[in-house]
């Protein structure tokens, strides 16, 4: 009885050790797939009617917009570096919601229309286009590099003087954003140059030079601000209306977002320039609310 009590609790020890060995490295193990699950991206978006849930870890903010761009059918433009990574966690946000907390180190314009479908209410609106700009420096490279200078096409030589010639292009485009940044970029920089800068990206008058104006709308100089969305707003394109749009939206100054409505107001038979002036007749800034109407009233559009 002795003997077989003995080699019973020698089975039963062994078994237990087998366990215990197994508990303690099977949890080390687990815990070791669980960081390094952890540390991978996690994108999961779900959709519930006009509501969005979402897990998210180190996701690209590009991504998860992309993903609900695509499921809501609405335009957007985005510029610049949008690679931010997101961490969050949400449960039925509606989109416009969403849309801003995830954008909210960036600068997001909105266009919203009256609700299509027929049991939302009267009055109800939809998101229709967005924008949305890149608040990194970097961007500057990607979106709001200065124009490239025009230089002649390479000899039909060889190869290797064209690939010559491409490396001089780039060195020049990196000094001439070395040269704005020193301009554009500096407080203390004298007026009258930083406005002959400002009005030779407006005489390129194209889309990368409207960008990189916007890409120097962080200076804290309101006075350079100025310029730099007077000059956005000289160039007649679609890329200036959408940045004039969001200046007057994401803009805390006054007297810049009235400079941007103006700027609007003078391509108000563009229907996405009309939908920022039409938004302003609502703002709660009781000036841009008057300035709205007086800019619409004096093209003949009576205000709402």
């Amino acid at each position: 009885m002795v003997t077989s009590f003995q080699k019973g609790h020698s089975v039963c020890m062994r078994t237990l050790a087998i366990l215990l060995f197994f508990w303690l490295f099977g949890d080390v193990t687990m815990a070791g797939s669980a960081m390094t699950s952890s540390a991978l991206p996690v994108m999961e978006i779900t959709f519930e009617d006009d509501l969005i849930s979402a897990q998210l870890v180190d996701a690209p903010l590009i991504d998860v917009l992309l993903q609900i761009k695509k499921h809501f059918g609405f335009k957007a433009h985005y510029y610049g570096d949008l690679s931010e990574k997101i961490t969050l966690s949400f449960n039925e946000w509606p989109l416009d919601k969403c849309l801003r907390r995830l954008t909210a180190n960036q600068s997001l314009s909105v266009a919203s229309r009256p609700a299509a479908r027929p049991q939302e209410d009267d009055g109800a609106r939809e998101i229709a286009e967005i924008w949305v700009l890149s608040r990194n420096p970097k961007s500057r490279a990607t979106a709001g590099s200065a124009p490239a200078r025009v230089i002649p096409p390479p000899a039909q030589t060889n190869k290797g003087a064209a690939v010559a010639d491409s490396s001089d292009e780039k060195d020049i485009d990196e000094q001439e954003n070395l040269l704005l940044d020193k301009i554009l970029d500096n407080p203390n920089a004298d007026k009258a140059t930083q406005r002959q800068a400002i009005q030779d990206l407006v005489d390129m008058g194209d889309a990368d030079s409207v960008m990189t104006m916007a890409s120097y709308m962080a200076n804290a100089d309101n006075e350079l601000r100025q310029m730099l969305v007077s000059g956005i707003g000289s160039i007649n394109n679609e890329q200036a209306i959408q940045i004039l749009g969001l200046v007057f939206e994401d803009e805390n100054e006054t007297s810049i977002r009235k400079t941007a409505l103006q700027q609007l107001a003078k391509r108000q038979s563009d229907p996405v320039a009309k939908v920022f002036l039409d938004e302003a007749l609502n703002d709660s800034d009781q000036e841009i609310k008057s300035l709205a109407e007086q800019l619409l009233a004096a093209k003949g559009t009576p205000g709402k």
